[in-house]
C-alpha cells in the first residue's frame, strides 16, 4: 500500500510538473515557451497582433512558406499574409480559415494553396500541434479530438514530457539556444543556419529522401474526411466569394525519382489532382495546377534547398506563374 502510494504521489507530481511547464503546448497554462517549433500557434499570434486583418492568406506546409506576401500583393493587389504551418495538411488550411474569417473577421478574398500530395494522407492523425492550438481546435472534427485528448492526458504522465519539462525549465534560466528558424512579419520562413551556410558558401544540399519517403509512408489514396473538409473550405469560401488559386508543390528531381520508386508517388499524385479538378469544375472560384514538375512553371532545378522546399526565387517564379495559370473570369 506504501507503495502504491507513493508511486501515485510521484506520478502526480510528474503531471503536475509536465502541465504547469507545458513544454509541448498541449495545456493551459503559458507560463514558458513550447520547447519545439510550433508554428501553428506561432502564426495565429502573427495575425492576432498584425493590427489590421488580412485580405489573401497563403496557406500550404513548410514547402510554401517561402511564397512571399508581397509577391502575391503585387499581382492581386491584396493586403496578404503567409499563414502556413509545418506539415499542412487539408484540416489546417480550413481551421485557419475560419479562425481567420470568423473570429478575426479578416475579409479575405483570396487564398493561394500549396498542396502537398500527403495533404490528404489516408493513414495519419491530425497534427497533435494543430490540436494542441486551442484558438484552431475547436475546427478540427470532434471525432479527431478524443484520440489526441486521451493521449495528450497519458503524456503528462509520462517521463519522456518530464524529461523536456526539465529541458525546458533549463532554458529558461540559462538562456535558450539560437533558433533554426524565423518568421519575418509577413510570416515568411528564413532559415537562419542555411542562410548563413549559403552566404559563406557551406551550403551542403541535400535531398532529404528518408524524410519525404517518411512523411509518404502508409499513404494508399486521400482520406474521405479529408475530402470533406477540403468540401467545407470550398462551401466557406464560395458564401464568402473568395477565390482559391491551388498548385500541387513541386519536388526537385532527385528526391522525385526517388519518391516514384519508393512511395508509388505518379499514382498518389494523380488520384489527388483528379479529385481537386474534379471540384475546380463544380467550382467557379477554384483553380488547380500542377507544379510538381519544376518545368510546369519555368522555375530552376537548382533553386531548392533540400528535395522540397524552394528558395526565394524559385518561389517567386512559381507564384507569378500561378497567376497566369489561373486566370478568373470576370464578374
Amino acid at each position: 500500500m506504501w507503495l502504491l502510494g507513493t508511486t501515485a504521489c510521484l506520478l502526480l507530481v510528474v503531471a503536475a510538473v509536465n502541465y504547469l511547464v507545458n513544454p509541448y503546448s498541449y495545456y493551459s497554462p503559458r507560463l514558458l515557451p513550447s520547447l519545439g517549433w510550433h508554428s501553428r500557434r506561432t502564426k495565429v499570434e502573427m495575425l492576432e497582433a498584425r493590427g489590421r486583418a488580412p485580405q489573401a492568406l497563403i496557406f500550404g506546409s513548410s514547402r510554401t512558406m517561402k511564397v512571399a506576401p508581397r509577391n502575391v500583393q503585387r499581382l492581386s493587389g491584396l493586403d496578404t499574409f503567409n499563414a502556413c504551418v509545418d506539415s499542412a495538411r487539408v484540416e489546417d488550411w480550413t481551421a485557419m480559415y475560419r479562425y481567420a474569417t470568423e473570429v478575426l473577421g479578416a475579409p479575405v478574398e483570396e487564398i493561394v494553396i500549396g498542396a502537398d500530395v500527403e495533404a490528404f494522407h489516408d493513414s495519419k492523425e491530425v497534427d497533435p500541434r494543430l490540436l494542441a492550438t486551442y484558438q484552431l481546435r475547436p475546427y478540427v472534427p470532434l471525432a479527431k479530438k478524443w484520440v489526441w485528448y486521451f493521449s495528450a492526458t497519458a503524456e503528462a504522465f509520462s517521463g519522456i514530457q518530464f524529461a523536456e519539462s526539465l529541458k525546458s525549465l533549463e532554458y529558461h534560466f540559462r538562456g535558450y539556444p539560437p533558433g533554426k528558424y524565423r518568421f519575418d512579419d509577413e510570416g515568411v520562413l528564413h532559415y537562419v543556419e542555411w542562410e548563413k551556410q549559403i552566404a559563406a558558401g557551406t551550403f551542403k544540399w541535400d535531398p532529404s529522401l528518408d524524410e519525404y519517403d517518411g512523411r509518404l509512408e502508409g499513404m494508399t489514396g486521400l482520406a474521405p474526411w479529408r475530402c470533406r473538409s477540403f468540401e467545407e473550405l470550398l462551401q466557406l469560401t464560395e458564401r464568402r466569394g473568395t477565390r482559391i488559386r491551388l498548385f500541387i508543390t513541386p519536388l526537385h528531381p532527385v528526391l522525385l525519382a526517388h519518391l516514384r520508386q519508393t512511395r508509388n508517388y505518379d499514382s498518389l499524385r494523380a488520384a489527388t489532382l483528379a479529385y481537386l479538378q474534379a471540384r475546380a469544375r463544380e467550382n467557379r472560384n477554384l483553380k488547380v495546377v500542377d507544379f510538381t514538375e519544376v518545368s510546369a512553371f519555368g522555375g530552376e532545378p537548382d533553386g531548392f534547398l533540400d528535395g522540397a522546399h524552394t528558395t526565394d526565387e524559385n518561389s517567386r517564379i512559381m507564384t507569378e506563374a500561378l497567376w497566369s495559370q489561373t486566370a478568373f473570369a470576370a464578374n
